[in-house]
């Protein structure tokens, strides 16, 4: 009966598991470049359906006839909507509660913080 050292045995199985550890190794790259270029095109994707929503937002906004024709007229426009949205948004009280707990939090987190 033929006696096996321990380092040929070694050797065997790491020849055996070399292949399967590449074919692994090359199946992940091909996965990760396919997941990333689905989230570039996703995020290409977003950006143009924002661009897209916007400048319709501000083209014909619900309730006023004339669209705007400078920047200072859309950004006063915009920044209008996000205040009464905002406005709207702490009218709930739920939405306080969470805000107050988190500021709440914030300010723990800072005092016991060592003094830099």
């Amino acid at each position: 009966m033929e006696r096996c050292h321990l380092s040929g045995i070694f050797m065997r199985h790491l020849a055996m598991a070399l292949p399967w550890a590449l074919v692994c190794v090359l199946s992940l790259f091909v996965l990760a470049y396919g997941m990333s270029q689905q989230i570039k095109e996703g995020i290409q994707y977003t950006m143009a359906v924002a661009v897209q929503e916007a400048s319709l937002l501000t083209a014909m906004p619900p309730g006023i006839g004339a669209a705007p024709q400078t920047v200072e007229e859309i950004m006063a426009r915009l920044t209008q909507n996000a205040g009464d949205e905002i406005r709207q948004l702490l009218q709930d009280p739920k939405t306080r509660e969470n805000l107050t707990d988190l500021l709440d939090a914030c300010s723990q987190g800072q005092a016991d913080a060592p003094a830099q």
